[in-house]
């Protein structure tokens, strides 16, 4: 028979059908892919980034837009490198007290906040530099909704303004002078919820709070957006934990980690899985730099945060949407994200690395292979920043997996013995490491035993030497490309009952 690589549950603890480890893979329908590594694209950068975009101009330019704590930089390729052009400095984010930068698109204009500074706007494909995009108004979240810029948490003409959420003339984000006319204006969120948290946009923007969820529903007129707070009580601890993927919208509440279906309906999607084990392992002075995002071409958003003494990640959960089920990575990676590259003709590659007659130019002088997506223009590459601040494509060969199966017991409290174990796990080409392992125990409430563990023979087989009630298969493994990892094919020998 075949024991499938079981569903990673480990709030569930042990006697279940579920799997303690799916570390380094993704989760598809009935079978597990790998994570890959991140392979270095980018120069470094002088500071850590906080913040990181892919855009689209109307004139087709894709640009790669980054900000740090001082500067604003797009990424190009010249002399041979993808690096960083600057185009806005002067900033002053608060990084100590988790502040960072937000974004949106109006259009051909990237628009950026980070509270401490006023809103800021790049027109894409023109290298720079950075205006003021309103210089009243400063805030902390920015999102684009319908035909108005949305900003929440705002410091502006009144004060500081927690609880307010502001939106821009009528196709005009150059206007925000509250007017009936223009239907600019703002909103103070009364009541219990504390501060906005985050802004989300789309045709029906959510608003994130500390302790409650609001929908803005467009009405026109002199109201323009209704308010509708339809969540009491469930807010974010971790503004930059929240996502929109699609009509869904993903984030960390106090209790563990929600999907709001269509943007309406909660649903618990840590519940009895993942939420007791991620609330016991973050650092709780950390909550608030914990980070998600939404990788829409592998259907899946990860949370970045971190277990040790220091705010920088070091472990992320990936939720896939379709399947529903979730896997771990552990990895100094401090944040991923959608980016963009431009695009090239084989013309234009000689301008990037030209052919001197040396090992460095030329195609091999390239940054990338030829193969590579960055050349065409791709505005979804799947794209981290490591702990020395270098961004880099996860497309890297295959991070080493680990899985199990759930815990196994055939004859209803008998012994047995397994027999022709072998990992069915499938790939064009063999394995550089692989290692197989039992976990078991007689009696339910004392220690496991664990064996030592062992590669495949040349026939695919594990031979094993035990008999006990309970066991749990474990596989660790690297291939050097694509596989498809299934289960385990085991026969197993009844034994004895005492």
């Amino acid at each position: 028979m075949i024991l499938p690589f079981a569903e990673w549950l480990p709030d569930l603890g042990e006697l279940t059908s579920g799997s303690p480890v799916a570390k380094n893979v993704l989760s598809q329908s009935d079978f597990y892919v790998p994570f890959r590594e991140m392979e270095p694209l980018y120069s470094a950068l002088p500071l850590r980034c906080l913040g990181a975009w892919g855009f689209r101009g109307l004139n087709n330019t894709v640009e790669t837009i980054v900000g740090t704590a001082e500067k604003l930089y797009r990424g190009n390729v010249a002399a041979g490198a993808f690096d960083w052009s600057e185009i806005g400095a002067g900033y002053g984010v608060a990084e100590l007290e988790f502040d960072y930068w937000t974004a949106t698109q109006w259009q051909n204009r990237a628009l950026l906040t980070n509270y401490t500074d006023p809103i800021q706007q790049y027109t894409l494909g023109t290298g720079g530099p950075t205006t003021d995009l309103v210089s009243t108004i400063r805030a902390k979240y920015i999102a684009d909704a319908r035909d108005f810029i949305l900003v929440g948490n705002v410091n502006d003409e009144d004060g500081v303004n927690p609880t307010r959420v502001r939106w821009c003339a009528y196709r005009n984000p150059d206007d925000w002078v509250p007017d009936v006319d223009t239907q600019a204006g703002f909103k103070d969120l009364e009541g219990r919820g504390g501060a906005v948290r985050q802004v989300l946009g789309g045709e029906i923007p959510i608003i994130l709070r500390e302790e409650a969820v609001h929908r803005f529903v467009f009405e026109g007129g002199g109201t323009v957006w209704q308010n509708d707070k339809f969540l009491d009580g469930i807010g974010t601890p971790a503004p930059r934990s929240a996502v929109r993927a699609g009509e869904d919208v993903l984030f960390l509440s106090e209790s563990g980690f929600i999907r709001l279906e269509a943007g309406v309906r909660p649903v618990p999607i840590g519940e009895d899985k993942v939420d007791s084990t991620f609330y016991r392992t973050v650092r709780n002075e950390y909550l608030p730099a914990v980070q998600g995002q939404y990788l829409p071409r592998t259907k899946v958003v990860i949370w970045s945060f971190s277990t040790q003494p220091s705010p920088l990640p070091d472990t992320h959960y990936i939720y896939n949407l379709v399947t529903d089920r979730w896997t771990f990575v552990e990895v100094d990676l401090e944040m991923f994200f959608t980016g963009s590259s431009p695009s090239y003709t084989l013309e234009d590659l000689d301008l990037v690395s030209p052919d001197t007659g040396q090992p460095t130019g030329g195609l091999d002088g390239l940054p990338a292979s030829l193969d590579s997506r960055v050349w065409v223009g791709d505005l979804g590459l799947i794209l981290a920043f490591d702990r020395g601040n270098i961004a880099g494509q996860i497309e890297g060969p295959p991070m080493t997996a680990t899985l199990s199966t759930g815990e196994f017991s055939p004859f209803d409290g008998w012994r047995f013995s397994p027999k022709n174990l072998r990992p069915i796990i499938h790939s064009g080409q063999d394995f550089e490491s692989m290692e197989v392992w039992v976990e078991h125990h007689n009696v339910e409430w004392k220690p496991h035993q664990v064996t030592s563990p062992k590669p495949p023979n040349a026939l695919g087989f594990v031979p094993f030497r035990l008999e006990s009630r309970y066991q749990r298969y474990f596989a660790q493994f690297k291939f050097p490309d694509e596989f498809q990892a299934k289960g385990v094919s085991i026969d197993f020998v009844q034994g004895g009952f005492r």
